[in-house]
């Protein structure tokens, strides 16, 4: 149960940030400043997720 409670966390989080660089981007760059917080806040939730799996899943992988 503690692997999975922190997934509410990471997207509560990405969903604030994206928010958050939607308020300050969209009155400078209109349409483009949406895609970037839209691109800034996934790469955010990607790297959490990439280091929370990590951490719960670890994976060896046989370098030959």
């Amino acid at each position: 149960l503690k692997k999975i409670s922190v997934l509410p966390q990471i997207a509560l989080f990405t969903l604030l940030a994206n928010a958050l660089l939607n308020y300050f981007l969209i009155p400078v760059y209109g349409i483009l400043g949406a895609a970037l917080a839209t691109l800034l806040s996934e790469g955010v939730l990607f790297a959490f997720m990439y280091y929370f799996s990590n951490k719960f899943y670890v994976m060896l992988l046989n370098k030959s």
